[in-house]
């Protein structure tokens, strides 16, 4: 499945620790594709335990970040088997 096709009603996580970014990407995001739910998080963890809850069809996600970085919420979206699409 293409991202066009899947975030015409995808429900979409943007994770990073940066506030601005939280702020613009989630709006550009919005102007792309807006019948997409996109929510803003913070961290890491916080995203791992949103997945956990099974409602997001993709994640994008900064790499670098504290505490857990975005290669350490891949790692546990994969031991976890949450389903999620790649690109």
């Amino acid at each position: 499945m293409r991202l066009c096709q899947l975030a015409a009603t995808a429900a979409l996580l943007v994770v990073d620790d940066d506030p601005a970014t939280l702020q613009v990407l989630p709006s550009i995001l919005s102007r792309s594709f807006p019948h997409a739910e996109i929510e803003p998080c913070a961290s890491a963890r916080l995203a791992t335990a949103k997945l956990a809850d099974g409602h997001y069809d993709a994640a994008i996600t900064d790499l670098v970040m504290p505490d857990l970085d975005g290669f350490g919420l891949l790692s546990q979206v994969l031991e976890a088997d949450l389903a999620l699409q790649s690109f």
